[in-house]
């Protein structure tokens, strides 16, 4: 019967499934096993395509609940979840108490879902009673997956600061050397080699999540080029903690976002990819290193985005024939980053248009992330003109094409009228100095041609 149980649920038919368990019962089996407390998990976590699916589930406890079945840890960890996704936090919390009133230890699962409930619950101090109810756990605090789960927790919740509110966690579990020796502490970076080292290692993965952190707190500053210059020298001089990080191109692509940001900071972009490149040839690899992350598609992309935020096409576009000399294929995000590049930081229609058309002969559909990267055009009439030739290509679906860019509203046409006007003046004005200096050469170069040469002037 169990076998069919999980049969039945497996095909989505809950009715019988609920009718097979009442059987189990009503059989004198063992209804605390785990194979039946699995079952019955599997039933609370069923999905119906409802809106009312909390009060489904809801409904689906109560019946179990009334053949006896008790729950254990597993079970109530599911029903947790389900309160938690639905947004009633209060109702997950009041039965996390009534689990520890009936003796129930809580594990790391059942704090890793109160955490995901307090986060959708969108309010801080429910976040704050759960870190609270971990921190008295000193068992479950040794599980460095729950520590990085409260780290992402806190750096959800905390928009602005993330980096500060995830150091004053990491701080009180983890060893603050890692990030010491990367300049991320602020004054504790002074701490002696012996302090502050009574926490765990941290994993490679919680280290990255507090270095990116810090990374986008700190993005366009100028002091983040001294903290890349350290992260590379770990990395070349193979940190046991530290150098792990290049394995993957997470920490890289955050330094080349951050750079980016600013003109001030954008000619450190193609330094990280070069060190990239560097690290990860065959030349610098030796039999005891790891391999280190080329630079990825992702890599790629963020440095073009990080040319045209920054008004650099050339230089935008050299990176994408760097991308054919090396077989790196674009992805969808490279195509939106060309689209939104060309329509918002250059305000190009006829170049942003076309980036779409090779995009749909690429085999990429457009998204809404393409429709946003087309509606920063200001020039409507021109996005629209140059969508008509798209249009009209038999290639191209005209259902997805036609009304992808929705007209502006007063205040946005208001606003982009006062660009173009602005932009058309600059324009006339960069024409008109060309124009003088373009005078002022040929008139000096007329001058120098009358003037008798070095030669002749020594003759006579």
């Amino acid at each position: 019967m169990l076998h069919f149980l999980d049969r039945f649920l497996d095909m989505g038919r809950i009715n019988l499934s609920m009718k097979l368990l009442d059987t189990i019962v009503s059989t004198g089996f063992d209804i605390s096993s785990d194979r039946v407390q699995m079952a019955c998990v599997k039933l609370l976590r069923a999905r119906f395509d409802t809106q009312e699916e909390y009060t489904v589930r809801s409904n689906i406890l109560t019946q179990i609940l009334e053949m006896g079945v008790r729950p254990k840890i597993p079970m109530f960890n599911a029903i947790l979840l389900n309160a938690g996704e639905a947004g009633d936090f209060a109702n997950a919390w009041q039965m996390y108490g009534l689990a520890k009133e009936n003796a129930l230890i809580p594990d790391s699962i059942t704090h890793g879902v109160l955490l995901k409930g307090a986060i959708l619950s969108g309010k801080t101090f429910n976040l704050d009673m759960v870190i609270r109810e971990i921190q008295t756990n000193g068992e479950v605090l040794q599980n460095l997956r729950l520590i990085s789960d409260v780290l992402h927790a806190v750096s959800l919740m905390s928009p602005g600061d993330e980096f500060g509110a995830m150091l004053d966690f990491y701080k009180q579990h983890c060893d603050l050397r890692p990030l010491q020796e990367l300049s991320m502490c602020g004054d504790e970076t002074q701490a002696s080699p012996d302090a502050n080292c009574k926490g765990v290692w941290p994993t490679t993965y919680i280290l990255s999540q507090m270095i990116l952190a810090y990374v986008r707190l700190h993005q366009g500053s100028l002091g983040l080029i001294h903290n890349y210059n350290l992260y590379y020298q770990c990395v070349k001089e193979k940190h046991p903690l530290i150098a792990p990080l290049a394995q993957n191109d997470f920490v890289a692509n955050a330094f080349i976002l951050a750079f980016g940001k600013k003109l001030g900071t954008l000619q450190h972009c193609p330094t990280v990819v070069k060190h990239m490149i560097e690290l990860s040839s065959p030349d610098s690899a030796t039999i005891e290193s790891v391999q280190y992350a080329v630079p990825t598609v992702q890599t790629w992309s963020i440095l073009v985005a990080a040319y045209f935020r920054n008004g650099q096409r050339r230089a935008a576009e050299k990176v994408l024939d760097m991308m054919r000399e090396r077989s790196i294929q674009r992805d969808l995000v490279t195509w939106n980053t060309l689209v939104s590049g060309y329509a918002g930081h250059l305000q190009d229609a006829s170049a942003a248009v076309d980036t779409v058309r090779k995009m749909k002969a690429a085999s990429f559909d457009v998204d809404t992330y393409t429709a946003k990267g087309l509606g920063k055009l200001r020039a409507r009439d021109k996005l629209r003109k140059a969508l008509e030739t798209l249009i009209e290509e038999p290639s191209v679906d005209r259902s997805i094409i036609q009304g992808l860019v929705p007209p502006l509203d007063p205040a946005e046409q208001h606003e982009a009228n006062m660009a173009l006007e602005w932009e058309s003046t600059i324009s006339d004005r960069r024409k008109e100095v060309e124009k003088y200096l373009k005078a002022k050469d040929q008139d000096q170069l007329e001058t120098e041609m009358e003037k008798p040469s070095d030669s002749l002037v020594a003759t006579a």
